[in-house]
C-alpha cells in the first residue's frame, strides 16, 4: 500500500507517528498518575496479584527507588530564545539526533540514554522544562494510610520527572498507593522525590541587582517590646516600618533528651511555650535576661539573646537619600529621645545563581536561579553568595538561609 508514497511522504508520516506516541505515552502517564511532579505506572509487581489478597486500603507511601534507564527521548518546553542555538549546539555535537518541533515544545531524541542527565544540566540555565521518562525500580515500600500500615513488595515503575538521576542512582520517594494485599495494585502514583539533608554551599552568583534600599537598626532584646505604632505614625507619609520581633531565646548547643525533658517538665514561668532543640519561646513582656539566664543555667544550658530588628522602607519620591536618612534618624529620636540606635542601609537584592551548585563533588542542578533576598551589603565585585539548602535528589528548589557578602566575610545572624 505504501508503493506509490513519495520518500519525503513517508518520512513526513514516520515524523507524524513519533510524535503520536510520544504525547499518547505522556497522556498515558498523566491519566493514570494526576501529578507532574514524577508519576509512575505499574510495569511488574509481582506481590499485587497474590492469589489470596486479604485486604485493600489506599495511603501514602515511602520507599527507595533505583533508576534503571532513561528512555532516549526528552520533551522540552519554553519561550527562551536562546534553546534553539542550544539545540543546534546538541546536534551538532551528535548528542541530539533527532529534533521534532511541535507546538510549545520539541521531541529530542538522543544519540544514548545515558546523555539525559548530562543534556538537562546542560539546558539548566534555560528558561524551559525538560521532561524525561525513566524505569525505576522499587523492591518493597511502608505505606500507611486509613490507620493501616504495610510494608508491601514493589517492582518496577514507568517514572516521568525532569531528568537529574543517573542510571543507578538510589533515591528517597514518597507516593500515593492502592495497596491489595502483598503489593500496589496500580503501582506508586503522585510520585515525588524527598528532600535529603541540610547543604552549605558557597558561590559566586552570576548577577545581583538591588531590587530596593532601606533603612535598619537593632534593639537589644531586652528592648524589644517597644511599642513602635508611635513611630510609623510620626514617620513622613508613605513610609512603612516592619517590626522584626524575637521575643525567643537560643541555646548555643543543642539540649539532651534530658535537658529538654527537664525543662518541658518544668517549664519557666517566662516561657510562652515549650522548648525544642534549639530554642525557646518567650512571653513578650518579659525583660529580666539575668532571670531567664539563671533558670536555665540550673539545668546547664547557656542562653543567647538575639536582637530585634526594626526596618524602615522609605517612600522615596521627592527625597533624596539623604534627605530620607535625616528624615528617619530625626523622627526616631523625636518619638524616643532616650533610645539611640545606630541606623545603616540594608537592601533587598535579587540574586541570579549559576545553572548548577557542585558541593563535596556532587553536582545540584537549580530549578529557580532567581532570588530575592535581604542583605547588608549591596552588589559588588567580590560578593559570594552563602547557602543552606535541602536538596531534592540532585536538584535544588528553595533556600533555607542566604547570605551575601564580601567573600571572606562571615556574617552574623542576629
Amino acid at each position: 500500500m505504501f508503493e506509490n508514497i513519495s520518500k519525503d511522504e513517508r518520512n513526513r508520516y514516520l515524523t507524524i507517528a513519533v510524535i503520536l506516541l510520544f504525547v499518547f505515552s505522556t497522556i498515558a502517564i498523566y491519566i493514570s498518575t494526576p501529578s507532574n511532579q514524577g508519576s509512575g505506572t505499574q510495569t511488574n509487581t509481582p506481590a499485587a496479584s497474590a492469589a489470596n489478597a486479604t485486604y485493600s486500603f489506599t495511603g501514602r507511601g515511602t520507599a527507595n527507588a533505583t533508576l534503571m534507564r532513561w528512555d532516549p527521548a526528552l520533551f522540552v518546553r519554553g519561550p527562551d530564545p536562546r534553546l534553539a542555538d542550544t539545540l543546534a549546539e546538541l546536534g551538532a555535537g551528535g548528542v541530539v539526533v533527532k529534533d521534532v518541533p511541535q507546538a510549545g515544545g520539541h521531541i529530542l531524541t538522543l544519540a544514548d540514554s545515558r546523555l539525559i542527565r548530562n543534556v538537562t544540566e546542560y539546558m539548566a540555565g534555560l528558561n524551559v522544562t525538560i521532561l524525561g521518562n525513566g524505569i525505576i525500580s522499587m523492591p518493597s515500600a511502608f505505606v500507611e494510610g486509613n490507620g493501616i500500615s504495610r510494608m508491601v513488595g514493589g517492582g518496577t515503575y514507568y517514572y516521568q520527572d525532569t531528568p537529574q538521576f543517573e542510571e543507578g542512582d538510589v533515591f528517597p520517594i514518597a507516593f500515593d498507593a492502592m495497596v491489595e494485599g502483598q503489593g500496589l495494585k496500580y503501582g506508586p502514583q503522585n510520585i515525588i522525590v524527598l528532600q535529603g539533608g541540610i547543604v552549605d554551599a558557597e558561590v559566586t552568583p552570576l548577577n545581583v541587582t538591588v531590587n530596593q534600599t532601606f533603612l535598619q537598626f537593632t534593639l537589644p532584646w531586652e528592648q524589644r517590646n517597644i511599642e513602635v505604632g508611635q513611630y510609623q505614625s510620626n514617620l513622613v507619609g508613605g513610609d512603612r516600618v516592619k517590626f522584626r520581633q524575637k521575643s525567643i531565646v537560643y541555646f548555643k548547643q543543642l539540649l539532651s533528651d534530658t535537658q529538654l525533658a527537664q525543662l518541658r517538665g518544668n517549664r519557666p514561668s517566662w516561657a510562652a511555650a515549650d522548648a525544642e532543640e534549639g530554642l525557646i519561646g518567650v512571653k513578650t513582656n518579659v525583660t529580666n535576661k539575668t532571670a531567664v539566664s539563671a533558670d536555665l543555667a540550673r539545668l546547664g544550658i547557656e542562653a543567647v539573646f538575639p536582637l530585634t530588628t526594626v526596618e524602615v522602607y522609605p517612600y522615596m519620591i521627592g527625597r533624596n537619600w539623604s534627605q530620607i536618612e535625616n528624615d528617619t534618624a530625626r523622627i526616631w529620636y523625636e518619638t524616643y529621645p532616650n533610645m539611640t540606635v545606630d541606623f545603616k542601609p540594608g537592601y533587598r537584592l535579587m540574586v541570579t545563581l549559576p545553572p548548577t551548585i557542585s558541593v563535596n563533588g556532587q553536582t545540584y542542578i537549580v530549578r529557580q536561579q532567581a532570588l530575592l533576598m535581604q542583605s547588608n551589603y549591596p552588589p559588588m565585585e567580590n560578593g559570594t553568595l552563602k547557602l543552606s539548602f535541602q536538596p531534592r535528589g540532585k536538584q535544588f528548589d528553595s533556600a533555607k538561609t542566604a547570605f551575601y557578602s564580601p567573600k571572606g566575610v562571615v556574617e552574623q545572624i542576629q
